[in-house]
């Protein structure tokens, strides 16, 4: 019976062991799941900003006052001298 009591014991020390060892996995792949989160939840953030800041980027592209801007700085052009108007219509038709 001695025997038979040892490998019980032995038996129960194995199943400690073994629980213990499988609840430590699953705590450490808690807290690494716990950083992948975190980190995404960063990421996620990070690129909602950006997304914020190129809609106002567009919004501003499109105001008049950015596309005259950017036609005398990038295109050259600048309002007609008052000598350079040809209005057609009534009393100028050839």
């Amino acid at each position: 019976m001695k025997k038979r009591d040892n490998k019980e014991v032995i038996l129960g020390i194995l199943m400690i062991l073994g629980g213990a060892l499988f609840l430590g996995i699953i705590r450490s792949a808690n807290i690494y799941l716990k950083y992948e989160i975190s980190a995404l939840q960063k990421e996620r953030e990070e690129l909602l900003r950006k997304k914020k800041e190129l809609k106002l980027e567009i919004a501003l592209s499109t105001s008049p006052s950015e596309l005259e801007r950017l036609a005398r700085e990038k295109l050259g052009m600048r309002f007609p001298k008052r000598d350079e108007v040809i209005v057609l219509g009534e009393g100028n038709e050839p």
